[in-house]
């Protein structure tokens, strides 16, 4: 199943109510978020270094087991609340924003999302690696785009959404992914590069 950015929104309203988010800004808010974080998550690619027995093999699992740090939103939540805080941005409805985005980002990518790959010079191992390119600057264009979209602008939504994408970039790029390759090969020990994506 891809990730869809309407149903991690719907995540994030949920994570939000139950921590007394709600309103009318906060759906705009929710399915900008979740527009702009999908977006950069499916624009990553990962290198895997892979292992095994020589051949050409693939990958596809759950983003549960090829990624299980990806659920630890308390993690994710933390990176951004530093980071709003270097952005001058404080407040107890503030963390509880934050924690509401991710909580839903984490929850749902870790329950629906998948990750495949293509391993050239390994038939049947094992690959791992992290995602290239998890940088601030990419998230916060797809953040602003999606903002925008959602007509959230003001003198403050910039200062948001750098603070979402510092810590969303930062999350991902810490992240360390392991697949299992399957496919046909030979006897012969190999090691190779691979490319996984979530999608």
């Amino acid at each position: 199943m891809a990730l869809v950015p309407a149903a991690m929104a719907s995540q994030m309203v949920a994570e939000g109510f139950g921590r007394g988010i709600s309103g009318s800004y906060s759906g705009p808010l929710f399915n900008a978020v979740a527009s702009g974080a999908t977006t950069f998550l499916l624009s990553l690619s990962a290198q895997t270094v892979d292992t095994g027995i020589a051949g050409a093999g693939v990958s596809q699992m759950p983003c549960s087991l090829a990624i299980p740090a990806m659920g630890v939103s308390s993690t994710l939540a933390s990176l951004m609340k530093g980071a709003a805080s270097g952005q001058g941005l404080i407040g107890t409805r503030l963390n509880d924003l934050l924690d509401a985005i991710a909580a839903g980002f984490c929850g749902y990518t870790v329950s629906s999302g998948q990750v495949a790959g293509v391993h050239p010079g390994v038939g049947t191992g094992v690959g791992v690696g992290k995602f290239i390119g998890s940088n601030p600057g990419t998230a916060q264009g797809f953040l602003t785009g999606a903002f925008a979209g959602q007509g959230i602008i003001g003198p403050d939504s910039p200062r948001l959404i750098g603070a979402i994408a510092t810590g969303l970039a930062s999350f991902i790029a810490s992240l360390v992914i392991t697949v299992s390759i399957m496919g046909p090969g030979g006897g012969v020990p190999a090691v190779s590069i691979g490319t996984v994506k979530v999608v």
